[in-house]
């Protein structure tokens, strides 16, 4: 297996992810449509529409741009080292490596539609008359959703950072305790 397929099939496993998450999210809007009619539902309609078509967006860029993005994510790597070879071993580093651009994309995807919602009802509440404002924006969640994306986009690129590290410090250790269980 080619490096590039490995990262392709975890963008694929997210992509999978966050069409799980739109089948919850769409799940979740129809039980609140079915208990909440009405005015309730008018004030709700851009949440619900943006907590059931963000994922559902997200699922299909990543299935159709998977490739794309593989090679945008490998860019920075010879190429010879991810398109040419016939065979890629699959071991303990490269695993890590698609485990963290894999956790950092799926933060990403969950905390993207929570921080448009968020954003969304800050601006209904700044543009609503005085008299009309039902809804109290807590701004902490924007800022932990903000937080949230960072950390995504700082597993995505700092991937192989992290999994030099890890491979020079901790799987060393590990090395020497599998030598002293044979012994």
């Amino acid at each position: 297996m080619k490096k590039i397929d490995l990262i392709h099939t975890a963008i694929l496993i997210v992509a999978i992810l966050a069409g799980y998450m739109a089948i919850q999210s769409i799940i979740s809007a129809l039980s609140f449509i079915t208990f909440y009619h009405g005015d309730r539902l008018s004030d709700q309609l851009a949440y619900l529409s943006i907590a059931c078509l963000g994922p559902v967006i997200v699922c299909l860029v990543l299935i159709r741009n998977g490739r794309r993005l593989a090679e945008l994510m490998l860019k920075d790597e010879p190429e010879g080292s991810w398109e040419q070879a016939s065979y890629w071993d699959l071991d303990r580093r490269n695993i890590i490596f698609v485990l963290f651009i894999g956790i950092g994309l799926y933060i990403m995807i969950q905390a993207i539609p929570n921080l448009l919602i968020d954003l969304y009802q800050l601006f209904a509440e700044k543009v609503s008359p005085a008299l009309l404002r039902t809804m109290n924006v807590n701004k902490d969640t924007l800022a932990i959703e903000l937080l949230r994306i960072t950390i995504g986009t700082f597993l995505i690129y700092a991937s192989p950072t992290l999994t030099n590290f890890i491979e020079s410090t901790i799987a060393v250790r590990l090395n020497i305790k599998e030598n002293k269980q044979e012994e």
